[in-house]
């Protein structure tokens, strides 16, 4: 199951543990419905939601009143995320839960993902180590692509990102060679629900918001510096999984 196959008993068990296998399976195999159900519904919600975002622009462009601004305000922050679940849905792809996080098979394809919906020239490089890290694969995909989706806006031309294995953590950090921010508004981004993209505009967003959910419930930590390549670097520790 952790390297992504369906759970499958022997149909051969002793009979005073048949029915606890039979539900043991049952549960797993709802769980991956219901969440691949949820992830579908929120993708067709934001599809949906494009068409009345379009006469809510078309309004607020024609609208010359005194409500003219807040009209264009509303479109705006609607749109924003319309566009961030739509990615946020496309990073984590197939929901897998139980497989574990593979990081020199699955950032290929993030990678090769996050290059194509930004149409930009930047270069990845990755330090990531062999096998699988005891983390899920979903949540590292969610964390790591939100974490590298927000690289990638603002990088002029190259991002790092490494995988490191302590006695006690693993470290991950993702760098880029950005605008960075000043030093004193770093714990800004700390912050529960807000944001600050490195051009300097305050914003509501989701991206680090998801990061930071991702790394609580694993019992982690992040931090924000400025990164040796002259942009923003995040460092997230979490702690290994005894």
């Amino acid at each position: 199951m952790h390297e992504g196959d369906e759970l499958r008993f022997p149909t051969e068990v002793p009979a005073e543990v048949a029915d606890l296998v039979w539900e043991i399976e049952q549960t797993l195999q709802r769980s991956a419905k219901q969440l691949q159900r949820s992830r579908t519904a929120i993708g067709n919600l934001a599809h949906e939601l494009k068409r009345p975002l379009q006469n809510l622009r078309w309004l607020s462009e024609h609208h010359h009143g005194e409500h003219s601004a807040e009209l264009k305000l509303l479109y705006d922050q609607l749109q924003t995320l319309v566009i961030r679940e739509l990615r946020r849905a496309s990073i984590s792809g197939t929901p897998t839960p139980g497989k574990r996080f593979q990081p020199n098979v699955d950032l290929p394809v993030l990678k090769t993902l996050l290059n194509r919906q930004h149409s930009r020239n930047v270069s990845l490089t990755l330090n990531v180590p062999d096998g699988a890290m005891p983390y899920d694969r979903d949540d590292m995909l969610e964390l790591i692509g939100n974490l590298l989706d927000n690289a990638w806006r603002f990088a002029h031309t190259d991002i790092r990102l490494s995988i490191i294995q302590s006695s006690d953590q693993w470290i991950l950090t993702v760098e880029d060679d950005g605008p960075g921010l000043a030093k004193d508004e770093y714990d800004v981004l700390s912050q529960r629900g807000v944001t600050r993209d490195e051009s300097g505009s305050d914003h509501q967003g989701l991206g680090l918001h998801i990061c930071q959910e991702v790394v609580a419930s694993y019992s982690g930590r992040w931090s924000f510096q400025r990164s040796t390549l002259g942009g923003l670097a995040v460092r997230v520790e979490l702690p290994v999984r005894q």
